[in-house]
């Protein structure tokens, strides 16, 4: 998953997001508990939206902050994925149960 057009810090905060575990969860191979398969294959079938908008600022700005001083930025990363894949009250609520 290398692209020029894509910033890679976009697609690590969506990841890592708690709807990027559920992704994993969805598409990859679990191995162990917290261990997943991570091939080529499935990550390439990811839904990760293309937007070009302050959202995707702020998600790699939150990302940034967390490669600098790794405070807990997750309920920010989490808001903003919310928003990014337009989700309402009940969904996220029903994701929230999940993880």
């Amino acid at each position: 998953m290398c692209s020029d057009t894509i910033d890679i810090r976009y697609v690590l905060g969506i990841l890592n997001s708690s709807v990027g575990r559920i992704i994993a969860r969805l598409y990859v191979t679990q191995l162990q508990e917290r261990q997943f398969r991570m091939l080529a294959q499935y990550i390439s079938k990811f839904p990760i939206p293309i937007i070009e908008d302050k959202r995707k600022d702020e998600l790699i700005e939150y990302v940034q902050k967390c490669f600098k001083d790794r405070s807990d930025y997750d309920t920010f990363i989490n808001e903003i994925v919310y928003q990014i894949y337009g989700f309402n009250n009940l969904e996220i609520n029903h994701i929230e149960h999940l993880i």
